[in-house]
């Protein structure tokens, strides 16, 4: 998540190559808000939440705009083409984006790759803060990816931007242009 090298970019060290993993913010703000209310704030009355005051974290609408300022900074340092994909078109066609990802990173692809074993237990594996790795689990955060073997096609409805409350249509329209840029820069599927 860029926001957390938010204004240190100049820190990062030299050598890396660099993916970037964008969502349409529409879904993004309409599952963080889903999230800080059931998890931070123990409610299901998701529409009492507004997510640019009850995120105590960072500014939530900045959140586009520190991954699209990180992705600038990779280009200026010459990382010739930072790899972005849309997590859309990863989940639609993970049998086209996944050997173009791994062929832009130098790594061999192997269709194993698209399927898995479900495994609830790989969080045991994982490092991190309890918030982020078992927390996330045990609080069903990544139920679908833990209850998954493979990639499952985006099956969310298109949805009308006026019809959502405030703070979501504010967090949107903030981060709309950066995603914008950054979609044209993603993997096609075509």
């Amino acid at each position: 998540m860029a926001f957390a090298v938010r204004k240190i970019h100049g820190e990062l060290p030299a050598g890396y190559r660099h993916t970037f993993l964008i969502r349409d913010p529409v879904a993004v703000f309409q599952s963080w808000k889903r999230l800080i209310a059931t998890d931070m704030y123990r409610t299901e009355d998701v529409e009492s939440v507004d997510i640019n005051k009850d995120a105590p974290f960072f500014p939530i609408h900045e959140v586009f705009k520190d991954t699209y300022d990180l992705w600038k900074y990779a280009k200026e340092k010459g990382e010739e083409n930072p790899v972005v994909i849309d997590t859309d078109d990863l989940l639609n066609h993970p049998d086209v984006i996944l050997p173009k990802y791994f062929k832009a990173i130098g790594v061999e692809f192997d269709e194993k790759y698209i399927t898995w074993e479900k495994n609830r237990k790989i969080v045991e594996e994982w490092r991190g803060c309890f918030e982020v790795t078992a927390g996330g689990a045990i609080g069903g955060t990544y139920a679908s990816a833990l209850d998954s073997s493979c990639f499952k096609p985006s099956s969310r409805p298109k949805i009308d931007v006026s019809s959502l409350s405030s703070d979501l249509q504010f967090c949107i329209s903030e981060s709309l242009p950066y995603y914008q840029e950054l979609y044209k820069a993603r993997l096609r599927v075509d």
